[in-house]
C-alpha cells in the first residue's frame, strides 16, 4: 500500500507547489493562504486514513492553528483548484487496489489495423459512439458551469462543496471500472472490498432526491447550504 500510496501524495504535491509558484509576487496574502490551506489539504489526506478536503473541514483544522485562517466560502471561491488537487489525491488514494482501467483517449487511439474488417467496422462505430458521449458530456458540464445560479451568500460554498462531492464520485464511477457500457456492474476483476460509493456520498444523494419531492427546486439550494455537515 504505501509503496502505491507515495506517488499520488508526490503527484498532489508538486501540483500544489506549481500552483503555489504561479503567483505572481505582489499577492503576498492570497500566497500565504495558498500555502496554508495547501499544508492542511496535505495532512488530511496524508493520515493513514484519508480524510477528504472539503473546503469546510479544511477550514476548521486551519483554524485551530490559525484565526485568520480563510473561511470555507473563501477556500472554495479562491482556492478552489488547490481544493480539487488533493481532493483528486483522497479518491486516487480510496481505490488504491482498484483494477487501472482503460481511459476513453486510449481507447481512441486502439489501432484497428490488425483486425479483420469486421471487426474493424465494429470498433469504428464503438469509437464514434465513444466521441459522441464525450461531446454530449463536454456541453452538459459547460451547461452547468454557465446556466446553474450561483448563490452569493454564506451557504454557496457548502452547495459548491457538495457538488463537487457529487462530480467527483460520477468520475470515479468510470475510472474505477464500474462503467460497462450499458450500466454500473461489479465484475469478477473488481477487488473484493472496493468500495462503490461511500457513505456520506450516499447520503446526500437520497437527501437531495427526498428534497426534490417534497420541496422542488426552490428548496433544494437552501437545503443543501443549511444541512451539510
Amino acid at each position: 500500500m504505501k509503496s502505491r500510496k507515495t506517488p499520488i501524495l508526490q503527484l498532489a504535491e508538486k501540483k500544489s507547489l506549481e500552483l503555489i509558484e504561479a503567483v505572481i509576487e505582489d499577492r503576498v496574502r492570497h500566497r500565504a493562504n495558498l500555502e496554508n490551506v495547501h499544508h492542511v489539504c496535505r495532512a488530511l489526506v496524508s493520515r493513514a486514513t484519508p480524510l477528504l478536503p472539503t473546503a469546510k473541514l479544511v477550514s476548521e483544522e486551519g483554524l485551530l492553528r490559525d484565526r485568520n485562517f480563510p473561511s470555507p466560502q473563501t477556500i472554495y471561491n479562491s482556492y478552489g483548484q488547490l481544493l480539487r488537487i488533493w481532493r483528486r489525491a483522497y479518491h486516487d488514494l480510496r481505490n488504491i487496489n482498484s483494477q487501472d482501467t482503460v481511459s476513453p483517449d486510449q481507447i481512441l487511439n486502439v489501432s484497428v489495423m490488425d483486425f479483420d474488417e469486421g471487426s474493424r467496422a465494429v470498433i469504428q462505430e464503438l469509437k464514434r459512439h465513444l466521441k459522441e458521449v464525450i461531446q454530449r458530456n463536454n456541453a452538459l458540464k459547460d451547461i452547468l458551469y454557465r446556466e446553474v445560479p450561483v448563490r452569493t451568500d454564506g451557504a454557496s460554498a457548502e452547495v459548491g462543496a457538495a457538488m463537487d462531492t457529487l462530480f467527483d464520485w460520477l468520475e470515479l464511477v468510470r475510472d474505477a471500472g464500474f462503467w460497462q457500457g450499458g450500466g454500473l456492474y461489479v465484475t469478477r476483476s473488481t477487488p473484493i472490498g472496493t468500495m462503490i460509493m461511500e457513505p456520506f456520498v450516499l447520503s446526500e444523494l437520497e437527501r437531495l432526491a427526498r428534497i426534490w419531492r417534497t420541496g422542488g427546486k426552490t428548496k433544494l439550494s437552501d437545503a443543501v447550504g443549511d444541512e451539510i455537515s
